[in-house]
């Protein structure tokens, strides 16, 4: 997918991301269940469901009072990230052409320097750029129930070694229908990081796929 389309995709979609999205997001991660403000919320947070080197998070994490041009002023970041190294980043989660306003950088700028200060811990700007990277929105929707798939009955390992020479997403699918078990084992396989394939591409049998070994 070359850069145009996929920002005419972006473009398609970002009229209806800062809509009122008031269902529920159940995080399989965080073993908790978020209302989400936005459908950009929604889609973020998938976003880091499938991210291996978030260990949890949190939406809406709490209320700070900070001082902004000599008044007492309310900020609640939109996400709390903790990652897997121990770290974690407040996150301030907007359009992207939200950013162009000097206004709000201004603002934004104070809200980094308090939290940094106070907290040692850093705020970042989280644009939907950053997560609308071609069908990869969409191709983690469809992915994401699979998470919860058990694979604990399955021998993971000779798993791999009967699939270490897939090449394409449709090598994967004929292999796992030679299993004699659920069809639902392959998304399974892609969702929970056992097999690596492009996300961003529109799923094809010819998208490329391997085991992932890391």
């Amino acid at each position: 997918m070359n850069d145009l389309e996929t920002q005419q995709i972006s473009q398609k979609r970002s009229h209806y991301y800062s809509k009122k999205y008031n269902r529920f997001f159940n995080s399989i991660k965080c073993n908790a269940v978020f209302r989400p403000d936005s459908y950009l919320e929604t889609c973020f947070m998938r976003e880091l469901e499938f991210q291996t080197d978030v260990e949890i998070y949190k939406a809406q994490p709490k209320s700070y009072i900070y001082k902004y041009k000599g008044e007492l002023s309310r900020y609640t970041p939109d996400f709390l990230i903790k990652y897997i190294d121990g770290s974690h980043e407040f996150i301030e989660l907007k359009i992207s052409h939200r950013f162009d306003n000097e206004k709000f950088n201004h603002r934004f700028s104070i809200l980094k320097e308090f939290f940094l200060d106070r907290y040692n811990i850093p705020l970042v700007a989280s644009r939907n750029t950053d997560i609308d990277n071609g069908f990869k929105i969409e191709n983690l929707f469809k992915l994401y129930n699979y998470k919860k798939f058990d694979l604990k009955p399955f021998n993971l390992q000779k798993i791999k070694d009967s699939l270490s020479n897939i090449n394409c997403l449709g090598e994967l699918y004929a292999a796992v229908g030679n299993f004699n078990c659920s069809n639902a084992l392959a998304p399974a396989l892609i969702a929970q990081n056992i097999v690596k394939t492009d996300l961003s591409l529109k799923f094809s049998p010819k998208n490329f796929a391997e085991i992932n070994n890391g």
